[in-house]
């Protein structure tokens, strides 16, 4: 066995490393196998690791809609409320009015 080169694999083939880490090493392989296979067995993990991160991205990208959504009802609904709020408001503006303008008018 001798050292062949660096071929991207961890201890544990199916772990999936952290983000933003190397996680390059220089692996001793027997002499029969050659940096092709290395290439490809380097080109299948990094095919897993994409799977992986599409179905993360997939994932991430439902919980921003379900967030998305709800933030959606509940800006919703505040402006719901706040529109109540100003026709409770403005329904009594006019009769307040009136009541004092009686009252001025009595004075007068």
């Amino acid at each position: 066995m001798r050292l062949v080169g660096v071929c991207s694999w961890t201890e544990d083939q199916w772990s999936w490393p952290e983000m933003g880490g190397c996680h390059s090493k220089k692996v001793v392989i027997p002499d029969f196998e050659t940096p092709v296979r290395c290439s490809g067995q380097t080109a299948a993990f990094t095919l897993e690791q994409l799977e992986h991160l599409e179905i993360c991205l997939k994932e991430a990208e439902e919980k921003a809609k379900v967030l998305l959504e709800q933030c959606i009802e509940k800006l919703q609904a505040e402006v719901k409320a706040s529109q109540e709020k100003l026709t409770a408001h403005t329904k009594w503006r006019p009769v307040v009015i009136d009541i004092w303008n009686i009252g001025l008018r009595q004075k007068s």
